[in-house]
């Protein structure tokens, strides 16, 4: 599998890291559904096939691999590049730390390279089928905090439909690469979200560290996410209303609540940054 490769690529130079400290936190494997594997099935039993990235523009497979890391990029930055105190006064996280949370690119059945024990997958592929979901939904993941202990290690939490969120905007199909990352970024932020308690929130009135559009949010009336702003990057609030009930949720909070924080830099960390600086400089034209 391809993601197999990227690990195999970058193996020899992650060994001393490994050796030297292993990262301690929950880990999201995220399976970029590849040509050559076969189906995969999430614990709601939807089902997803290839990743067809053919339909954004993009030949196959010789952008997958920008496809791929710039996806993970995008999502190790809405988790760990949230602002700190000194920088954003409404911010839940002191300054020198980060929420406790890693992820990386793996195939659904194997386990994280960074050595965590606890870790589980989320499914990126075309819509096969699923008895809680419509074939043209963006994905779905399990009821809000499901990774607190309802699921074994290793059970595959979410999926993204990936030929759904190709049919948001024209622009989903001429190869831009950065309004495909945010798109597909922004629907996996929001389902590893709920599995973190997240719930759905307005995008009137929310507080969010830089002003964009918050993450929960979603297209319904109620919520007012529009196709448009999925092709900009968006944040975790600070503070919004939930659209789908009374009340609120400060998103940030909530998750320093769920994962806990831990100083920066962990030294496992680096693995995680090092495939990505690899594959970079490997991509990278003469």
């Amino acid at each position: 599998m391809l993601e197999r490769g990227i690990k195999q690529l970058t193996l020899a130079g992650l060994a001393m890291l490994l050796a030297i400290s292993p990262a301690a936190a929950l880990t999201i494997m995220i399976d970029f559904n590849d040509p050559a594997q076969a189906n995969t099935t999430d614990v709601n039993n939807s089902v997803v096939s290839t990743f067809d990235i053919t339909a954004y523009g993009f030949s196959d497979p010789a952008d997958r691999f920008n496809i791929y890391n710039g996806i993970l990029t995008a999502l190790d930055y809405d988790f760990h590049g949230i602002p700190t105190a000194s920088q954003y006064l409404f911010s839940p996280i002191p300054d020198g730390y980060q929420l406790d949370i890693d992820f990386e690119i793996g195939d659904v059945g194997s386990t994280p390279a960074n050595g965590d024990s606890e870790y589980y997958f989320v499914q990126l592929g075309s819509f096969v089928s699923s008895p809680l979901a419509p074939s043209n939904a963006l994905g779905l993941s399990v009821n809000f905090g499901a990774i607190n202990g309802n699921y074994s290690f290793g059970s595959t939490l979410a999926s993204i439909f990936t030929n759904s969120i190709n049919l948001l905007d024209i622009t989903l199909t001429e190869g831009n690469l950065n309004n495909t990352i945010n798109a597909i970024n922004g629907t996996l932020a929001h389902e590893i979200g709920h599995t973190l308690s997240l719930q759905h929130v307005k995008v009137e009135g929310a507080m969010t560290p830089t002003g964009l559009k918050p993450i929960m949010a979603t297209g319904t009336v109620a919520s007012g996410l529009q196709n448009a702003d999925r092709l900009i990057d968006r944040e975790f609030a600070t503070f919004a209303a939930l659209s789908d009930s009374f009340g609120n949720q400060p998103s940030l909070q909530q998750l320093v609540n769920v994962l806990g924080l831990r100083p920066i830099p962990e030294p496992g960390t680096l693995l995680l940054i090092g495939p990505g600086l690899i594959l970079l400089y490997h991509r990278r034209p003469a």
